[in-house]
């Protein structure tokens, strides 16, 4: 005799749907995300320029260039990163309007104006932002070189002029 299963009970009209609070709790985990690998950014950028300024990159242009090698890949690695994430957070962001304006009932007016308030920055701005920096960044480093090889050729220039006037 066959095995008769009961029928499975239908799911609930609702079921699998995407609320808004869970949309904002997505948006606001992208957020922090993002926030973090800036913060890694920011910890990396210091550490690179405090390496090529207090030590061996302003002694020898191999050291300054392989410095700001490392650091402008991981400069790019990092764009990436922060590109995609802030695509992902302004495509949540452009789907909790989209729902406000096709659902206006399911939202309270007063929190309408709030989550219209947090959209988050273009990507063009975050990449450009992230890029400025990292070119400042490259040439910090690089001027660490060209800095101490100016220092040492005015200090010798300096003592061949005194030399040569006494």
């Amino acid at each position: 005799m066959p095995k008769i299963y009961p029928r499975p009970e239908p799911a609930p009209k609702n079921a699998g749907t995407f609320k808004v609070s869970d949309a904002l709790g997505h948006l606001r985990g992208l957020t922090d995300q993002n926030h973090k690998y800036w913060g890694y950014f920011q910890a990396f950028t210091v550490a690179a320029v405090a390496l090529a300024w207090s030590t061996g990159a302003k002694d020898s242009w191999p050291v300054a260039i392989g410095v700001s090698a490392a650091y402008l890949l991981f400069s790019i690695l990092n764009c990436r990163v922060l590109k995609l994430g802030q695509e992902t957070a302004r495509e949540t962001w452009q789907a909790i309007q989209t729902f406000m304006a096709d659902h206006p009932t399911e939202v309270d007016s007063a929190f309408a104006r709030v989550l219209a308030m947090n959209e988050p920055d273009s990507v063009r701005l975050v990449v450009l932002g992230q890029r400025v920096q990292t070119g400042v960044v490259v040439a910090l480093i690089l001027t660490s070189g060209v800095a101490s090889c100016l220092a040492r050729w005015a200090e010798k220039w300096h003592f061949l002029q005194c030399a040569g006037g006494s």
